[in-house]
């Protein structure tokens, strides 16, 4: 008896970041195989895309399309493909297509002169064919698109936006839109403009919106877009340098985003005299993140508060304003807050204020520099934290006596515990044997110095087995670490990650270059 096609998408629906195991469903029947094609082939340019990819795609071009490309002496298979793949496609990027269709061309467009270092004027016009032809394949076949993500550099490839509205329903469902600009000139500037006008007539349908903006000369098309959504759950915009345009952002939110709006993102961004006050209209936030923002004052935090809101989740990061600001904003928003990630404790003014607006926080992430162990300490002393991630700064300067007191304030409630920023071998050893504490501890991530440095790998780790053994609520570890020397043998860490695991908790490591 065969599972009902309902069934079988909802099962694939739960493995679909999967990738290996639905490749390996669609060699069990015919049925399954159905159904893996058009998750697998939903997302495929959301990735660094091989040049066989940009040949299946070409291979479903029509008659005429082919025939362009064939006077270029572009050899395109005749071979039918079994799926229709442009069909399933729900996420588009277009910078990934660019340099898909770059490393297709190295390998066989017979044209290519690899002897060149720069690109002659029949090269980009043939990209430009390539990728029209390929953009109106996905648009014209399209269940409809999901998510865009645009970047303002490759603009000049695709079809001119007037032609999107041929294919408009291509664009009608799109649910998440991502515009980003690398720098302030000219290029492409009419192009960006129109494409964002068209946008805002074609997609009304919108839930989450992120500009990263260069060019303030963009940001009314920008704001259209806005606008002219009716349902809009997240907002993000960075780069916005000019008090004026960040109030032409949020003035275009209306009446059903003060409604609909749970997620705000503001990036790069100068305050001055912007009204972020607007923020406090959105009645059903719950989620705030300021980063890297300059000159926000008290002035912007009593604006922030003529509107009560609930917010559950604030996120500070890199400081350019007083403490005294950020006691402020968890002055208004703490008594509500589950998550707060901020760049550091180090007054006596915001320690206090944790300690008596934050009596419900689960999360806090904060970097922690040797010198705000103490201010930290009162609030870690008190607070009942499942989940805790520190940014440790320059850990060679921590002492024996540092640590002890690190592990002291380490709250019992701890259900997640993550420690950043290279943990010297003889650090980390310290840890494990003075956390023994942290008895309802179920997720422990730690990052270390490369294990060559270690003089004896095992006689470090073996007591991050016996914490495990110990901590019976455990579930996870994870190790990362730096790889300085890729001809280090591995099997040693291998055999304590074997070794974990064998305890019945599930273990990893993983290097980065």
């Amino acid at each position: 008896m065969s599972l009902p096609n309902e069934c079988i998408l909802e099962i694939f629906s739960k493995i679909k970041d999967d990738k290996n195991s639905l490749f390996s469903c669609l060699l069990v029947n015919r049925q399954w195989c159905r159904n893996a094609v058009p998750i697998l082939w939903s997302d495929p340019l959301c990735f660094p895309i091989k040049p066989s990819l940009i040949e299946t795609y070409l291979s479903t071009l029509n008659i005429e399309e082919k025939k362009k490309l064939a006077t270029y002496k572009i050899d395109i298979p005749d071979v039918a493909p079994l799926f229709s793949y442009g069909s399933y496609i729900m996420f588009f990027e277009t910078t990934h297509l660019r340099s898909g269709i770059n490393s297709w061309l190295r390998l066989h467009w017979m044209g290519y002169d690899k002897k060149l270092s720069f690109i002659t004027a029949n090269e980009e016009n043939i990209k430009e064919d390539i990728t029209n032809a390929l953009i109106k394949m996905f648009l014209q076949s399209s269940n409809g698109f999901k998510k865009l993500i645009l970047n303002r550099h490759d603009l000049n490839l695709i079809p001119h936006p007037t032609i999107l509205l041929d294919y408009s329903h291509g664009l009608s469902q799109l649910t998440s839109l991502e515009y980003s600009e690398d720098n302030v000139n000219n290029e492409n500037f009419e192009l960006a403009v129109d494409l964002l006008t068209i946008l805002s007539k074609i997609c009304t349908t919108i839930q989450q919106i992120n500009f990263s903006l260069c060019d303030n000369k963009i940001t009314n098309s920008c704001a259209n877009i806005i606008r002219s959504q009716g349902n809009l759950k997240c907002l993000s915009f960075s780069g916005i340098r000019n008090d004026v345009e960040i109030n032409v952002m949020l003035l275009a939110l209306n009446q059903s985003h003060f409604l609909s709006l749970r997620y705000i993102t503001l990036n790069r961004c100068n305050f001055l005299a912007a009204n972020i006050g607007l923020i406090s209209y959105c009645k059903n936030l719950i989620k705030l993140k300021i980063d890297s923002c300059k000159r926000m004052t008290l002035d912007h935090c009593t604006s922030l508060s003529k509107r009560p809101l609930r917010l559950k989740d604030l996120r500070l990061f890199n400081f350019r304003f007083h403490s005294e600001v950020a006691s402020s904003l968890i002055t208004m928003w703490g008594s509500t807050l589950k998550t707060l990630h901020i760049d550091r404790i180090d007054t006596q003014e915001l320690s206090t204020t944790l300690v008596n607006y934050c009596s419900n926080l689960d999360e806090l992430s904060v970097k922690l520099f040797k010198r705000d162990i103490y201010y930290i300490s009162l609030f870690l002393r008190q607070s009942s934290l499942k989940h805790l991630r520190i940014y440790i700064i320059n850990w060679p300067d921590m002492n024996l006596m540092f640590l002890n007191k690190l592990c002291q304030i380490l709250p019992a409630s701890l259900t997640y515990l993550e420690l950043f920023n290279n943990i010297p071998a003889k650090n980390f050893t310290f840890l494990l044997k003075n956390c023994f504490h942290l008895v309802n501890l179920e997720n422990f991530i730690i990052h270390i110095r490369s294990p060559i440095e270690f003089e004896n790998f095992k006689e470090h780790f073996k007591y991050l087995k016996m914490f495990v053994e110990f901590h019976k609520m455990l579930k996870n570890v994870v190790i990362n670490a730096d790889q300085w020397y890729y001809s280090y043998n591995l099997q040693i860490i291998d055999e304590v990650v074997e070794d974990i695991k064998m305890l019945g908790v599930k273990c990893k490591y993983s290097f980065k270059k």
